[in-house]
């Protein structure tokens, strides 16, 4: 199984690595609670608009948006993180833009959750605290799974979500199973995964005998510590590899020494050298192609509602655009969600989720999907749907570049993954 990621610093394809990984990080780590429960989440949407025959037929608004605007933090909180950045932001929109909400039109109510939260989930933040969703017609109410990405899956088919940004690797498996979810846009590619350890520990070859915290026995930082120690040309068993929670949890781990070494991604990588550990590998280091996130939605909505979901793809890539030329605003959303008040750790997380690992075409890699689910046939998962084209609709994504929003957006051609 291979990895996909177009990050600065990776990018080739790794020799001798068989293993297929789709991630984002923070999913099985920490999660924000949402609000309520679960169940809360699993409310049905309210108005949806008038169906189209295809996402890249659907209806399109006016050609050109306002020349400037003053972008302000939505009115309405999240259901995870309800403190909102308290700035205005300068901010000039794209003029080319043919997915606008049309004059007058009822803003479409929907639903959205991320399995749990993370700095990498930084486009949802600034879309909702700067409006982006509102102007294109979408009021969407946000909330985070503590339960994580099978529950998320669950209330998405059964339409108690309209979308959802978890790790597709914790996905991929569910969905080939039968799961009715669709893989719909990846804004960030690449592998910003670091280890820190204990203090006495410098280098990979230290953790012989030692424990490596994961979070279950076969999930993502299972399979990403054992190719750390191939790496290193250490047999993956001279270490143990101990389940220890989610990335939060992992971190406190380390530090109580219940463990003596974990893979973290910003802004932990910056509060471990404040804590006094040693950064001792990182994992772009691997040359492992790799999707670090993945929005999803409900065939049901792609069917119904194609102007929807590709009003939401187009959210997505503006909010990316948006992140790249607002550093401070950015950083703000960050702080407010995640509770970060250090500047150090901020600047990390923009410098790797606005920089580093974006994937400004936000589509997602096709290739790596499939490698994805032939790791899962070998293991023994029942396979239902063996196509990667079979989880992701990759119209909407494409769209974006067929009608020139992306070019003129960005000023230049933004190539696409597929």
């Amino acid at each position: 199984m291979t990895f996909f990621g177009r990050s600065k610093a990776t990018g080739r394809r790794a020799a001798g690595l068989m293993l297929t990984v789709l991630a984002l990080a923070g999913c099985g780590g920490a999660g924000a609670s949402p609000s309520g429960s679960a169940a809360a989440a699993a409310a049905s949407v309210a108005a949806k608009p008038s169906t189209t025959a295809s996402a890249a037929a659907a209806a399109k608004t006016s050609d050109s948006a306002p020349a400037a605007a003053s972008a302000k933090p939505a009115a309405s909180a999240s259901a995870a993180g309800s403190a909102q950045p308290a700035a205005s932001v300068s901010y000039t929109p794209p003029a080319f833009n043919p997915y606008l909400a049309k004059p007058g039109e009822a803003p479409v109510n929907l639903k959205a959750a991320w399995c749990a939260i993370s700095a990498g989930f930084v486009q949802w933040y600034v879309a909702r605290d700067y409006g982006l969703f509102a102007k294109y017609g979408l009021n969407v109410q946000m909330s985070g799974f503590t339960s994580g990405s099978k529950e998320a899956l669950a209330a998405l088919q059964s339409g108690g979500l309209d979308f959802m940004y978890c790790a597709a690797a914790s996905t991929i498996p569910g969905m080939a199973s039968g799961v009715d979810a669709t893989l719909i846009a990846a804004p960030l590619v690449g592998l910003p995964y670091v280890m820190v350890a204990r203090k006495d520990i410098h280098s990979i070859q230290d953790l012989k005998g030692k424990k490596i915290g994961i979070n279950l026995a076969g999930d993502i930082d299972d399979q990403l510590s054992h190719l750390v120690m191939k790496a290193a040309n250490l047999p993956p068993d001279s270490a143990q590899y101990v389940p220890a929670g989610g990335q939060t949890q992992r971190y406190q781990a380390v530090l109580s020494g219940i463990i003596d070494a974990v893979n973290v991604t910003p802004p932990l990588d910056v509060q471990a050298k404040n804590d006094g550990l040693n950064l001792i590998y990182e994992l772009k280091n691997l040359n492992i192609p790799f999707i670090y996130s993945a929005v999803h939605t409900s065939p049901k909505l792609i069917k119904e509602h194609p102007e929807t979901v590709q009003r939401f793809v187009a959210a997505m890539a503006e909010a990316v655009w948006f992140i790249d030329g607002h550093k401070d605003a950015t950083e703000q959303s960050i702080a407010k969600q995640l509770n970060i008040p250090d500047k150090a750790s901020l600047d990390s997380a923009y410098n790797a989720y606005a920089e580093d690992y974006v994937n400004r075409s936000v589509d997602v890699p096709l290739k790596a999907v499939q490698d994805s689910i032939e790791y899962y046939r070998a293991q023994g998962t029942d396979i239902k749907r063996g196509k990667a084209d079979q989880l992701v609709d990759s119209r909407f994504a494409n769209d974006l570049q067929t009608s020139g929003f992306l070019e003129k957006m960005w000023g230049r051609r933004i190539p696409a993954s597929n």
